[in-house]
């Protein structure tokens, strides 16, 4: 397939309404979209009070098709970098009815970070940070992309993405991702747009939001991750502690008659474990930083596989969980003691997680 093939239209004002298939409920609390008389989904409609008649009335849905969504990231990537971008990769589900585009413009995080943000005096955490207190060569590895997904189908709804990545040079096809930061349309946004009468000055309106509240909303995040990143590689630590604390920024429930109980519980902790090991122990770098390492060594993707389904393409942007909890974690510990006392309360817990799973390491 062709990716032009994805850029069909679909008029928002002239949607059908066919005989819904089975699993949909058959009302007008939903709306079917279809192109070409072919089903792509059923989104969801908003009922509301008509203020002057008091009667109930189905309000109208904010739906976009693939071209616009792939416009929309695009110019986001150029209002986040100062640049402009190009498709890096895409993926789209067997019916069209969703779609995933990628954004890039093979440009390291450390250029961007020279070009963009050192010196600046915009972002506070960066006012007593110079340029000598960074080492830029850390970021090099790492390479912008911002994604878009776009679908019709109940719940489904326009959303971006900024995630970094590392190609991987080991294993073949594999990438190493981190989504850092998401935009969507807010609740007012959404009304705002579904009062715009014609298609092309809602998707003008999008736009603005684009410039003054996603573009933001990402250099505020690519800030804190250079910002945080360069923080915790100034905190060292001992490398029998780094798996310890991998489970717990993984959220991984160590009640000990859950995991005897529990066999998917411990197949993951086990896989979590001997990952932490190799990591960690291969890469002997004892500092906290190596934590944010090992959750993009743990998210390994094969971008080149176009044919991959919706389900692990979205795996992709649920990612964040981890890197929100590490920061969370270690920023809330001002003092190295602090952060020693929270490493061994982990490292006792792992121990009897240990002779549970009848681990000998």
């Amino acid at each position: 397939m062709k990716i032009e093939e994805l850029f069909f239209e679909v008029d928002i004002n002239n949607i059908s309404y066919p005989t819904i298939p089975s699993g949909y409920k058959e009302d007008r609390s939903y709306k079917v979209v279809t192109h070409n008389n072919v089903f792509l989904g059923a989104k969801k409609a908003k009922s509301v009070i008509h203020e002057l008649t008091g009667y109930e009335e189905t309000k109208d849905i904010l739906i976009f098709n693939h071209r616009e969504a792939y416009d929309f990231v695009k110019t986001l990537f150029e209002f986040t970098f100062g640049k402009s971008g190009s498709l890096y990769k895409w993926y789209n589900s067997e019916n069209k009815n969703w779609a995933a585009f990628f954004i890039s413009s093979s440009t390291s995080l450390s250029k961007i970070i020279k070009d963009k943000f050192i010196g600046k005096k915009q972002n506070e955490k960066f006012q007593n940070i110079s340029f000598e207190d960074i080492d830029i060569a850390d970021f090099d590895k790492f390479e912008p992309i911002i994604g878009v997904t776009n679908g019709f189908d109940y719940e489904d709804n326009l959303a971006f993405y900024l995630i970094l990545v590392i190609p991987d040079t080991i294993l073949s096809n594999q990438t190493q991702l981190l989504s850092i930061s998401d935009y969507k349309l807010s609740e007012n946004q959404v009304d705002t747009l579904l009062d715009i009468s014609t298609p092309k000055k809602r998707c003008q309106k999008v736009i603005e939001y684009l410039e003054y509240f996603a573009s933001k909303k990402f250099n505020s995040a690519i800030t804190d991750f250079v910002f945080y990143y360069n923080t915790f590689r100034k905190i060292k630590i001992n490398l029998d502690l780094l798996t310890p604390i991998s489970l717990d920024i993984y959220d991984k429930n160590r009640s000990y008659t859950s995991i005897e109980l529990d066999e998917k519980l411990r197949n993951s902790l086990d896989y979590l474990i001997k990952t932490g090991y190799d990591f960690f122990y291969t890469n002997e770098k004892g500092d906290l930083s190596a934590i944010i390492d090992f959750i993009m060594r743990i998210n390994l993707f094969d971008l080149e596989n176009h044919s991959l389904p919706r389900e692990k393409v979205e795996q992709i942007f649920v990612q964040k969980k981890p890197y929100r909890k590490s920061i969370r974690i270690f920023t809330k510990f001002n003092q190295q003691a602090n952060i020693e006392r929270y490493s061994n309360e982990q490292a006792a817990t792992f121990s009897e997680v240990k002779k549970i799973l009848k681990l000998e390491r």
